[in-house]
């Protein structure tokens, strides 16, 4: 069994002119994309913020850890991202597991996903929406 990723803290770096308390209403940051065959990532966190956390298993027994921290600007919501996978890499009959990590700022606009990583055919997508409600009231 692999050793838990512990994904790095982001540095903040201050509110830079931003509000970094929590958000006035829910907001969900989404993270899409595939790192290699079988490791696809669609993951969803929805809270008032302003810090966002998870730990989950992808695809093909891939651990998934992100944290995230998120300051409200005027125009967009600053995102400090912290992600890490741990992936098994088979080598003949053994196995051994690499860590990966991404660490980096970006300014979402909600609804418009920013690409923060790409090699290759593999991508990672980083955004910012609102809270989708479970139930309308008719």
């Amino acid at each position: 069994m692999p050793p838990s990723v512990r994904p790095l803290r982001p540095h903040n770096g201050g509110s830079q002119g931003g509000n970094d308390s929590a958000f006035d209403h829910n907001r969900s940051i989404n993270l899409t994309g595939n790192v290699g065959e079988n490791r696809d990532i669609n993951l969803s966190i929805t809270g008032i913020g302003p810090t966002f956390n998870s730990e989950c298993i992808i695809g093909d027994g891939t651990i998934l850890s992100v944290q995230y921290n998120t300051v409200e600007t005027e125009n967009a919501i600053q995102v400090n991202y912290s992600i890490g996978l741990q992936v098994e890499v088979k080598t003949g009959n053994r196995s051994d597991y690499r860590n990966l990590t991404f660490n980096g700022r970006v300014l979402c606009k909600e609804g418009t996903p920013v690409q923060i990583y790409k090699n290759g055919s593999q991508t990672l997508s980083l955004g910012v929406d609102p809270a989708k409600k479970d139930d309308e009231k008719k």
